[in-house]
């Protein structure tokens, strides 16, 4: 896109407008006019490059790894703004990092009673690939089905990598 049209759609404009945030738009193919963007997108896909490759992971998680990268670095303090963190500047309130776990790691997601026969299995292996926005819980995909599950009960093997041959 030209002119950072990702950036223009009526709902982001709206959204500007009633927020008090001035708009100013790049010129059509000069990037380096868009140097805190275009940095910011680079920090996110090489974190995200990063993990795949750290855990040998398959190119197609690169869209949870890029939104698990933009959680992260929101909760991970800043050298410019006096050691805190975008989401402490933004809420007044220190982020809790707790829950944080290692992308990629392998996971066993508990099978709920209701979920499962007496006979089959108390948990699944899963990836971990992520938090879920709505609810206090790990996104984690099975890749048996590339099908991903949110759960808070997750044990995770944060040392060991996957066999990406398994992930479509």
């Amino acid at each position: 896109p030209s002119n950072g049209e990702e950036f223009c759609s009526n709902e982001f404009f709206s959204f500007c407008r009633n927020n008090g945030i001035k708009r100013e738009l790049s010129c059509p193919e000069t990037p380096q006019q868009n140097g805190v963007a275009e940095r910011k997108i680079r920090h996110l896909v090489e974190t995200c490059k990063c993990w795949l490759h750290a855990k040998n992971l398959s190119k197609a998680l690169w869209a949870e790894g890029i939104k698990c990268a933009a959680y992260v670095i929101n909760r991970v303090p800043l050298r410019s703004s006096n050691n805190k963190a975008p989401y402490e500047l933004l809420f007044d309130a220190k982020p809790n990092v707790k829950y944080l776990r290692v992308f990629g790691s392998i996971c066993y997601v508990h099978v709920s009673d209701s979920q499962r026969s007496k006979l089959d299995a108390k948990a699944i292996k899963c990836i971990f690939v992520g938090y879920d926005e709505q609810r206090k819980g790990w996104r984690c995909m099975d890749p048996t089905t590339n099908k991903c599950v949110v759960s808070r009960d997750v044990i995770f093997d944060e040392i060991s990598s996957h066999d990406s041959a398994d992930i479509n």
